[in-house]
């Protein structure tokens, strides 16, 4: 699992640093490996005037591993310049990410239409996927506000996670009794798929947090 930084990084000037910086702490903060996501050619390289890259991109990669960044992902700016700004995150969230770091001006998607804003929407909420639960049509027994051990079978693997039931106080409070759960060690994509969930132990109650970072590091 890492914490990803998420840019072209060519010249891996001051602000570029600071970007790894925050990375490798975010993934200190989260018992994470680190990985830098390196666009090759920046999307002003399909431009005539283009002044050209400041390192080639061997140097710019030696930098990067020098700063304490574990792995260094590829990728091509012409392979990736058409792909709508959602599915382009999701593709990054499945390959094991769990925290994004990108500067301010980082743009993403087709017609760089994603932004900073967008891409605080599409991420997972307290730095973990959840799955949002809907019972299955029945009155089921409400159960008990408060975060559960549970396990389920996902196609036909066996996986742990922990189930919280109640009213969100942290974060997007809500009238009515929600179900959220996360799963370890799992990224798949689980919209629309039928889930039995077994309840194994009751953690604690619900609890409301100051700060969506102590809720993360409590899950």
């Amino acid at each position: 699992m890492f914490a990803a930084c998420i840019g072209c990084f060519d010249g891996v000037h001051i602000g570029h640093q600071e970007i790894i910086r925050t990375t490798i702490q975010k993934a200190q903060e989260n018992n994470l490996s680190t990985k830098a996501i390196s666009i090759l050619n920046p999307w002003a390289s399909f431009f005539p005037n283009f002044p050209g890259l400041i390192y080639p991109v061997h140097k710019r990669f030696q930098i990067i591993r020098s700063l304490g960044i574990n792995e260094i992902e590829e990728l091509d700016m012409s392979s990736i310049k058409d792909t709508p700004p959602a599915a382009f995150i999701k593709s990054i969230l499945a390959t094991g990410v769990k925290a994004i770091v990108v500067g301010r001006d980082f743009t993403f998607g087709k017609h760089a239409a994603g932004d900073v804003a967008l891409l605080a929407q599409l991420a997972p909420q307290l730095g973990f996927p959840t799955a949002n639960i809907t019972p299955d049509g029945v009155p089921l027994a409400r159960l008990r506000p408060g975060v559960y051990i549970v396990r389920s079978v996902i196609d036909d693997d066996l996986y742990f996670g922990v189930l919280n039931a109640g009213f969100r106080p942290t974060v997007n409070p809500s009238k009515e009794i929600k179900y959220e759960v996360h799963f370890f060690d799992f990224s798949a994509d689980l919209y629309h798929k039928y889930l039995e969930i077994e309840l194994l132990h009751l953690i604690r109650p619900e609890l409301k947090f100051d700060t969506l970072d102590e809720l993360t590091r409590r899950i």
